[in-house]
């Protein structure tokens, strides 16, 4: 069965990837150059997310009918053996198909150009949506190793999950601009759950999908678009907390610091666009990846960005000292910043 599930991705993935150009063109699904925040010259495929969405159903399939239990184990969420079962339900329409209406959010997006406000509260919308059908994704309280601190949220718990999974999503859509990038940062999440014992199946899927799509990715001729990246960061976001909730992800520095660099250029890009009267969603040339982009060749700014995630994280996860590591982290970022626009 693991054969016939590999083989039937390979060939879909395969006839996906020699139709590229004659899908984009049916749909014109196209990326189309500006003068404000885009810095390819040229019309490029956005089927980036479509490609992922379509393997994404795959796995949905194959968990569904066939081998459950090997894709995720028992104590992550429970089987789907029982599809009647209420709790089976709520997972399958929380981490399956509530996700794919984050593409198809990021696909309007794509298309017409959402303004900032409605995207936002569309997102809310379907945030809360998921936290009703899934209670176990809501965040009750905060683990903090470094204060030996537990503190209860109690009533807050909605709110801060909702919020915590909006600012997931936004700091990880935003950190996308460059090619290869979001490649690059959606495997050093994935490599991170695997490396905690945390969904070791569907991060193996999604890095090898990552990788095959990285090959045209590369040569700036198909993008994840606004679709993939909403996507992903959806799926991903619910992934950390149910990680956490679940006890792989053992505390909160753990998440702050795996989202430290993007959250850290999330909140300067918040407040700046603040200062000179601009939404604090809407896009520009100011990004990280821009900045370093300016500077370098693609592969050393993808090179730079993939140590200053990479580092801290891997200090903290064999040193277990998370001052140490945030105080890394928050140095490279602020070093970067300022020698690239300064020299």
């Amino acid at each position: 069965m693991v054969l016939i599930f590999f083989l039937s991705t390979v060939i879909i993935n395969i006839i996906l990837y020699l139709n590229l150009k004659k899908i984009s063109k049916f749909y014109n699904l196209f990326d189309y150059p500006d003068n404000q925040r885009k810095i390819h010259k040229k019309p490029t495929a956005i089927l980036g997310g479509l490609f992922l969405v379509i393997n994404f159903l795959i796995i949905l399939i194959y968990y569904l009918f066939f081998f459950s239990e090997t894709i995720f184990p028992k104590e992550v969420f429970g089987y789907l053996d029982n599809i009647k079962d209420n709790r089976s339900n709520r997972v399958l329409l929380s981490f399956f198909f509530i996700p794919i209406t984050f593409f198809f959010i990021g696909y309007l997006d794509d298309k017409f150009n959402l303004k900032p406000n409605t995207k936002l509260i569309n997102l809310i919308l379907i945030i809360l949506l998921t936290l009703l059908i899934d209670q176990d994704l809501i965040i009750t309280e905060l683990k903090f190793d470094f204060i030996n601190k537990l503190i209860k949220l109690n009533i807050f718990s909605i709110f801060f999950t909702t919020m915590s999974i909006l600012i997931l999503v936004n700091a990880l859509n935003m950190f996308d601009g460059i090619n290869l990038q979001s490649t690059i940062t959606y495997c050093l999440f994935f490599i991170a759950f695997i490396a905690y014992e945390s969904f070791f199946i569907i991060s193996i899927f999604f890095i090898i999908q990552l990788l095959f799509f990285s090959t045209k990715n590369f040569k700036g001729t198909i993008f994840l678009g606004s679709s993939g990246n909403m996507f992903l960061s959806y799926l991903v976001s619910l992934m950390i907390i149910k990680s956490y909730n679940i006890g792989n992800f053992e505390n909160a520095e753990m998440i702050l610091l795996l989202l430290s660099i993007p959250g850290f250029d999330l909140i300067r890009l918040f407040f700046k666009r603040i200062i000179i009267n601009k939404h604090p969603f809407s896009p520009d040339r100011n990004h990280l990846q821009h900045i370093l982009f300016k500077k370098y060749s693609l592969i050393i700014s993808n090179i730079i960005l993939s140590l200053m995630i990479f580092l801290p994280n891997i200090s903290y996860y064999y040193f277990n000292n998370f001052m140490y590591s945030f105080i890394l982290s928050i140095s490279f970022y602020m070093i970067v910043i300022i020698f690239c626009k300064k020299f």
